[in-house]
């Protein structure tokens, strides 16, 4: 058969999802985690076209394979695909700490990145200042220090 498809993609699960021809009776789709050593596991064997794979790490990459069976018997494997779960959303980082003296017009900041980053690399911090009327973006990067500067 052509190899499975991905249909979604979360932190925690994939759906996979593959097209019935005709006399295929019913699928068996194995995936392989390379992180634990067990090789190609069975995950579904049944006549759905598609299917949930749940409990999987977030960010990470598995890989699948799909064969039919009809009562002729099984054909060969699919080529293997490759697809990847999504990471998570990122923890908070610490809270800011002043950094050196404060001026009566400016002040530095600086924080550490959060314990847990998702799974993915932090690419952008942003830092808002509430001057009474609600909070503001006032900086956004990949620093981890900010200079308020020209303050009332």
């Amino acid at each position: 058969p052509d190899p499975p498809m991905m249909s979604e993609k979360f932190a925690s699960a994939l759906t996979i999802s593959w097209i019935r021809r005709p006399n295929d009776d019913e699928f068996l789709l194995q995936m392989e985690d390379e992180t634990t050593g067990h090789g190609f596991i069975t995950v579904y064997n049944g006549p759905n076209l598609s299917y949930v794979i749940r409990s999987l790490q977030r960010n990470t990459e598995y890989r699948f394979r799909l064969c039919v069976k009809n009562e002729e018997g099984q054909s060969k494997w699919s080529e293997v695909v490759w697809y990847r779960t999504q990471p998570d959303r990122p923890q908070p980082p610490s809270k800011p700490q002043i950094r050196g003296k404060i001026s009566p017009y400016s002040f530095h900041i600086t924080w550490d990145p959060p314990h847990d980053s998702g799974g993915a690399e932090i690419t952008k911090y942003v830092v808002e200042l509430d001057e009474g009327q609600g909070y503001n973006p006032v900086y956004e990067g990949a620093e981890r220090d900010y200079m308020f500067d020209r303050l009332t």
